[in-house]
């Protein structure tokens, strides 16, 4: 049976992280769970998706990649790109009711807090931007199907003239005249921000 919300998840070596959304997410009718496992991961992530019955897909290269190998497999009338560290703090049948209350709605990302104590203040400066600019985070992002094929997907970091696949797929649909809608759907981040270089090379935590 099609989903209506494909939930795509990235991960590598977060069996941890992976394993506590999975207990913590309830199976939804409408709802189906993808996790996009990188090639270099150590850890038994098809052993968790097994344990859970959600879907396993394993692909090499960057984030990028591994986000658009789960758009094509999904099913789902819409794509959440979930990072596997965060967490909503409602039912995402909550967030699938929304939708189908407002369809008009084609991208959107929305609030996006941290639990940790480190950095509060900058953590709350992106935040508060964030919400006014209504900017795109990779770890929460929300967008129709159709509509993420017609942008061309995440483009590879390599060739990416923002570093992060998330910031430069906010500008392509901005560009191409959609509107990014912000979302009345608090999440939480487990742990800081890792900014990489295409590489992998961290370069700041916040």
């Amino acid at each position: 049976m099609m989903a209506f919300l494909s939930v795509i998840i990235p991960v590598l070596n977060d069996g941890g992280y992976l394993r506590e959304f999975l207990l913590k997410t309830p199976q939804e009718d409408d709802v189906e769970i993808i996790v996009v496992d990188n090639e270099r991961s150590t850890e038994d992530i098809l052993g968790i998706c097994k344990e859970f019955g959600v879907i396993y897909l394993q692909t090499d290269g960057d984030i990028s990649n591994q986000l658009n190998v789960g758009a094509q497999y999904a099913s789902g009338e819409y794509l959440l790109f979930l990072a596997v560290d965060v967490r909503f703090t409602r039912p995402l049948s909550n967030l699938v009711a929304y939708i189908k209350k407002y369809p008009f709605i084609e991208v959107a990302t929305g609030p996006l807090d941290q639990l940790y104590g480190t950095n509060d203040f900058i953590s709350d400066m992106r935040e508060r931007i964030r919400s006014l600019t209504f900017i795109i985070t990779g770890g929460y992002m929300l967008v129709k199907k159709d509509v993420f094929f017609k942008l061309g997907g995440f483009t590879p970091r390599a060739l990416s003239l923002f570093t992060w696949e998330d910031f430069d797929f906010d500008v392509k649909a901005r560009l191409r005249g959609y509107i990014v809608y912000y979302l009345p759907f608090p999440a939480v981040h487990l742990r800081p921000f890792n900014f990489r270089l295409p590489d992998g090379t961290l370069i700041a935590r916040l």
